[in-house]
């Protein structure tokens, strides 16, 4: 609802938007990456999964991973003014932040065994 209400308004409002949410769904990540920790449901760093992948799966995910940084990179690199402030911002992009979600967001799902 609120975004299609910003939409009426343009992008100052759109990025009013993002700045209240963003720190929100960060709260929120971390909040149920704490809870998962704090569950009584065993050490869920010694997790192994229950059979391998196929070759074909483990290729798909790893060409799937690179194209979604290839069609998300001119985003990440919008407001960069150097072509060395662009790569720095994916450096941290790619380099930290996406590992950095998909770990905070993959062990809840380990513990909640969804997903």
């Amino acid at each position: 609802v609120l975004m299609t209400a910003t939409a009426a308004v343009g992008f100052r409002a759109l990025d009013l938007l993002s700045l209240l949410s963003t720190p929100l769904k960060l709260g929120l990540l971390l909040a149920t990456f704490w809870f998962a920790l704090q569950a009584p449901h065993g050490d869920v760093w010694a997790y192994a999964g229950a059979e391998a992948l196929p070759v074909g799966a483990g290729i798909s995910l790893v060409v799937g991973g690179l194209i979604v940084g290839v069609v998300l990179a001119p985003d990440v690199c919008r407001y960069a003014r150097t072509p060395a402030q662009a790569a720095m911002g994916v450096v941290l992009a790619y380099g930290i932040g996406f590992p950095l979600v998909l770990n905070l967001s993959g062990i809840p799902s380990l513990v909640t065994g969804v997903g």
